[in-house]
C-alpha cells in the first residue's frame, strides 16, 4: 500500500465543477428541450393570433424557457464545489498492462497469499497471523539495512543504525501479542534481547567499529528467527479453516490484473480514491513501449457506460474512478521504463510529483533500463515507489512461448528452428515436444526439465507433410504457394499449474512451384548474360530470357506467345510471372495494350 501523507507546504484551494447525474445525458435532454420549446411557442402564439398588444412576444418566449428548465432537470445537475486545504501533490499511478499481469499465483506462499487477502478485504479475523507475517517482512528489511551498512563508510553509520533499531522495535511489536501455538512470552523476551536490544545498546554518535561488527554479526541471528515465525504460519491448506480455504481457492484463480483492479478501483476505500481525495492523482498504463492516460478528474473521456463512475449515492460522477481498469492485460512486451520517463514530466517546476508503478516486474526490453529510470527521475526530483505484484517464485509449468521459423520454405528443403519454451518445473523431470500436422507427427524429442527459459532446436523434412496437405487439396487448383499450420505440442506432465499454453502454432509457406523470372533486354550486355547464367543455374528458377534485335532502326521483341525467348501474349500469362527485369529497352519496343 501506497501512503498518501505526503509532507507538502500549506496552502488553500478552490474548485468547482458541474456535471450531470440524471438519467438523460445532457445532450439527449438539450435535444428534447429544444424541440419541446419550439412546439410550446408555436402553440402559444396560436392563442396569441389576432392580439396587438405591445409584448406579447414575450410570453411565448417565458413558456418556452419554462419548458426548457422542466426538461433539463430530468438531467439532474450538480455543482460541486471543492476547498483543498495544504499544497496537493500530483501522483501518477502506472499500471503495467503486459500479458504476465493475467497470470494466477497458486506458487506463492500460503501465508503471503493469507496476508494479500486480508488487506483486500477477503479475510477477517487473522490477526495473529498477519502480525506474525508483518514481523517477517520487517526482518527481512531489516536484513536489508545491515547489508547495506556492511558496504557502506562509517560516516553513514547512524542512519542505518536508527533504521535498523526502527525495524527491530516494529518486528518486535508485531510480535507482542500474537496467540498461535508455539509462540508465548517466553520467545518474545528471547528475541528482545537477542534481536532489539543490540541495537539500542550500539551508539551510532561514537561511529565505533566494534558496534558496527558487532551488529553485522546479528544476521544470522535473523535469518534464524525469520525461519523461526515463518514455521508458525500455515504452510498449506490442510491446516486452514473451510473459510480461509475457501478463500484460498479463490486467490489462486483469481489473476495479478483483477486483484489489482480489486485494491486500486475497490469504491471508496480503492487506493485510487483515497489518494485522489487529497492530491491530484493520475491513472496510466504501460502498454508496451507508451503510457496511456486512463484517468484524471476532469479529464473528457472518463464518463463511462451504466454502472461505472458512480458516486457514494449511486449516481453517475463522470469524476469518480472507474469500477474496473479500462484497458486489457495483453502486451508481450514489458518496458518499465520508457513510459514512465516519457509521462512524468512537469510543466511546474514547484509541482511535487510522485511515480508510483503496480507491476510483476518481468522487464523484457533492450537498451531501456529501469534502473537507469529510476535514477534519471530522482535527479528530476520525482519520487518512485514501486509495488510489487505477483510471486517471486516462477510458476511450476511448462508453456510454450514462441515458435521460430522461416516464413517460406521450398517443398524439398528441410524446416528448421527454434521453439521458445517456459520452462519452470524442478530440474530433471522427462517431457516431450511434438511437431504435428493434422494430428500426424513430424517430428518428436525427450527433453529434461531445467527450470529456466530455453530454446529448443527442430529440423524436419518437409516433403510428407506438403505431399499429404496437396492430397487433400482440389486437384483443379494449382497453388504457387501453400500455406500450412502445424500444431508444437507439449504433453502435460506431473505438478504443472497449468495445460492450456503447452501448445504453440507454426506456420510456413510451401513454395511448390518454381518461381518464374523474364529478363528482358534490347541486346547481350555483360549484366543480362551475368544474370541469365547465374539464373539458369539455379534448379529452383523458371527463367525466360527475351532478347530484342533492331529492325529497320527499332527496336523488335518478336513474336508473342507462351514460348521460351517470347513475351507473354496475354496479360495473365504475364502475371504468371513473380519477377520481370527489364533492361535497356526502349518503351516503343511495346505495344499499346501492353504497357
Amino acid at each position: 500500500m501506497v501512503a498518501s501523507n505526503f509532507i507538502l507546504a500549506v496552502k488553500s484551494t478552490e474548485s468547482s465543477s458541474l456535471y450531470f447525474s440524471g438519467d438523460l445525458s445532457w445532450g439527449v435532454a438539450l435535444l428534447i428541450a429544444l424541440a419541446s420549446m419550439v412546439l410550446a411557442f408555436w402553440i402559444y402564439r396560436g392563442d396569441l393570433l389576432g392580439r396587438t398588444a405591445t409584448g406579447l412576444w414575450v410570453l411565448p418566449l417565458l413558456r418556452a424557457g419554462a419548458v426548457l428548465m422542466v426538461v433539463m432537470m430530468l438531467t439532474g445537475p450538480v455543482i460541486q464545489y471543492r476547498t483543498s486545504v495544504g499544497t496537493t501533490a500530483r501522483v501518477l499511478m502506472y499500471v503495467d498492462a503486459s500479458a504476465s499481469m493475467k497470470a494466477t499465483d497458486e506458487q506463492m506462499a500460503t501465508s503471503r497469499k493469507l496476508r494479500i487477502m486480508q488487506r483486500l478485504g477477503w479475510l477477517k479475523g487473522l490477526d495473529n497471523e498477519m502480525d506474525a507475517a508483518d514481523a517477517i517482512v520487517y526482518l527481512g528489511q531489516l536484513r536489508q539495512v545491515l547489508g547495506a551498512m556492511a558496504g557502506d563508510v562509517m560516516a553513514n553509520f547512524p542512519e542505518h543504525v536508527g533504521k535498523a533499531k526502527g525495524l527491530a522495535q516494529q518486528a518486535a511489536e508485531s510480535l507482542k501479542d500474537i496467540e498461535i501455538e508455539g509462540w508465548d512470552k517466553k520467545e518474545h523476551d528471547l528475541f528482545n534481547s537477542e534481536i532489539v536490544e543490540p541495537f539500542h545498546k550500539a551508539d551510532p554518535e561514537q561511529n565505533d567499529r566494534a558496534d558496527k561488527a558487532a551488529l553485522l554479526a546479528l544476521k544470522p541471528k535473523i535469518d534464524q528467527w525469520e525461519e523461526k515465525i515463518r514455521i508458525l504460519l500455515p504452510k498449506g491448506m490442510e491446516k486452514l479453516n473451510p473459510e480461509t480455504r475457501t478463500a484460498v481457492e479463490r486467490f489462486d484463480r483469481t489473476p495479478r490484473w483483477q486483484r489489482l483492479e480489486s485494491q486500486l478501483l475497490g469504491g471508496a476505500d480503492g487506493l485510487v480514491s483515497q489518494l485522489s481525495a487529497e492530491h491530484n492523482v493520475e491513472l496510466l498504463a504501460l502498454t508496451a513501449r507508451r503510457f496511456q492516460l486512463l484517468w484524471t478528474p476532469d479529464y473528457i473521456g472518463n464518463e463511462g457506460p451504466a454502472g461505472e463512475n458512480q458516486d457514494v449515492e449511486g449516481q453517475v460522477d463522470p469524476n469518480a474512478p472507474p469500477v474496473t481498469l479500462p484497458v486489457s492485460a495483453t502486451n508481450m512486451i514489458t518496458d518499465l521504463s520508457t513510459g514512465l520517463i516519457e509521462g512524468a514530466v512537469s510543466e511546474d517546476p514547484a509541482e511535487k510529483l510522485f511515480v508510483v508503478l503496480f507491476t510483476d516486474g518481468q522487464h523484457n526490453v533492450e537498451g531501456a533500463s529501469p534502473m537507469a529510470m529510476a535514477s534519471q527521475l530522482k535527479d528530476r526530483g520525482v519520487a518512485v515507489h514501486v509495488v510489487g505484484l505477483g510471486s517471486v517464485e516462477a510458476a511450476r509449468d511448462l508453456a510454450v512461448l514462441k515458435v521460430e521459423a522461416p516464413g517460406s520454405v521450398y517443398k524439398d528443403a528441410e524446416l528448421a528452428g527454434d521453439i521458445i519454451l517456459h520452462d519452470g518445473m524442478e530440474p530433471n523431470k522427462p517431457f516431450t515436444v511434438r511437431i504435428q500436422h493434422e494430428g500426424r507427427v513430424v517430428w518428436e524429442r525427450e527433453f529434461a526439465t531445467a527450470g529456466k527459459r530455453r530454446k529448443l532446436p527442430f529440423t524436419f523434412d518437409i516433403k510428407e507433410v506438403v505431399r499429404a496437405a496437396q492430397a487433400r487439396q482440389n486437384r483443379d487448383v494449382r497453388y504457387v504457394n501453400l500455406p500450412l499450420k502445424l500444431d508444437v505440442v507439449i504433453p502435460p506432465i506431473e505438478g504443472e499449474s497449468k495445460d492450456n499454453n503447452n501448445v504453440g502454432i507454426l506456420r510456413v509457406n510451401v513454395v511448390t512451384q518454381k518461381p518464374r523470372i523474364m529478363l528482358i533486354d534490347g541486346r547481350p550486355r555483360w549484366e543480362f548474360r551475368y544474370l541469365r547464367n547465374l539464373l539458369e543455374r539455379d534448379d529452383r528458377w523458371e527463367v525466360n530470357t527475351v532478347l530484342g534485335r533492331l529492325a529497320g532502326g527499332r527496336l523488335d521483341l518478336g513474336t508473342r506467345g507462351n514460348g521460351l525467348g517470347r513475351f507473354p501474349s496475354t496479360r495473365d500469362l504475364l502475371f504468371q510471372y513473380q519477377l520481370v527485369i527489364i533492361g535497356d529497352v526502349s518503351a516503343a519496343a511495346f505495344g499499346a495494350n501492353e504497357l
